[in-house]
């Protein structure tokens, strides 16, 4: 986890605000959308992501619609 935290560049997001910034919150391809903070999509840096490609990450926008296992059960 903590390898892939370094990797993660949900800081760099134009989603991210100050709120997630606030209570660190990242990797939400892993954790989930935010439980503590309101957030506006307003562009996505999940595809450019070094930890959606190592792990073959299909969808975007994880910090407001869930993790990419979260994703998955709700086909």
């Amino acid at each position: 986890m903590e390898a892939n935290k370094k990797k993660c560049i949900c800081a760099a997001c134009p989603t991210y605000n100050e709120c997630t910034a606030r209570k660190r919150e990242l990797l939400f391809c892993l954790l989930g959308k935010s439980r503590n903070c309101q957030l506006d999509e307003l562009g996505c840096t999940c595809p450019d992501c070094p930890v959606t490609a190592e792990l073959d990450l299909k969808n975007t926008y994880y910090c407001t619609q869930g993790s990419e296992n979260e994703f998955r059960r709700s086909k």
